[in-house]
């Protein structure tokens, strides 16, 4: 169970971290303790250097290794 005092809102961007460290099975979990609602964190995570979503960034390590 997580509580809403392992996630906090970063004060100076617009992001919310964990203040401790969780672990989830799976980013969509992930997505729904940051944002409080269900998600589907395949699409809703983004990678902050090009914001490409987690879906295509999975796509990109299968290509690689196929």
């Amino acid at each position: 169970i997580v509580t809403s005092d392992a996630v906090e809102k970063d004060k100076l961007q617009n992001l919310y971290k964990t203040v401790r460290d969780l672990e989830f099975r799976s980013p969509s979990a992930a997505g729904a303790v940051a944002r409080g609602l269900l998600t589907n964190g395949r699409k809703r995570w983004h990678r902050m250097s090009d914001d490409r979503p987690l879906f295509e960034c999975e796509a990109e390590d299968v290509d690689a290794v196929a």
